[in-house]
């Protein structure tokens, strides 16, 4: 399993618009498999929502938890550490395809979310508006 970088974006006000109920789709790998299962079984299955997108076909992160004014991101690598007999080369690919992809991913979509407050959508359908609060 890689690491789950996650960010929090406080001063947000949440407001979700449902018309259908909520289809929480598993995730397309183990890891995003195994990510929702985590949230699943604790506290964070209120208000956690799997494979958001921002357009279709175009993922936005791998699971959003939003509770009142705090979003949290993660994003997930699914890559085995390599086995090359050269420790120090194997660490960096892996990190490099692990950690800061999953950084920037989770960057991006924090930089997206602040940029389009009112556009986000998950591939059941579930439409989520966030307004920013006035300061």
């Amino acid at each position: 399993m890689c690491g789950h970088p996650f960010f929090v974006i406080s001063k947000y006000i949440v407001d979700s618009e449902k018309t259908m109920p909520i289809k929480r789709p598993d995730g397309v790998n183990d890891s995003e498999r195994y990510l929702k299962s985590l949230c699943d079984h604790t506290f964070l299955s209120l208000w956690s929502y799997s494979s958001i997108h921002k357009t279709p076909g175009k993922e936005l992160c791998d699971l959003l938890v939003i509770f009142e004014e705090n979003i949290i991101i993660f994003s997930d690598k699914d890559c085995k550490f390599p086995d090359t007999q050269n420790i120090k080369l194997d660490w960096n690919r892996w990190f490099k395809r692990a950690i800061e992809k999953s950084a920037d991913q989770a960057w991006g979509a924090e930089r997206w979310i602040k940029k389009n407050p009112k556009r986000m959508s998950e591939k059941s359908g579930f439409k989520l508006t966030v307004e920013q609060e006035d300061e």
